[in-house]
């Protein structure tokens, strides 16, 4: 759907930048980026 394309997108860029694109009050920050560092990278990042 739309909405997990953005939300992939979204996780990309906190994962590059360490911020998200923009704020979304009710993201948690650790469900999108965790992710993909899981898959990357260590999950300590």
């Amino acid at each position: 759907t739309q909405y997990s394309l953005f939300q992939q997108l979204q996780s990309e860029s906190i994962a590059s930048t360490g911020k998200p694109a923009f704020a979304k009050p009710k993201a948690p920050s650790s469900r999108g980026p965790r992710r993909l560092v899981k898959s990357n990278e260590n999950p300590d990042e």
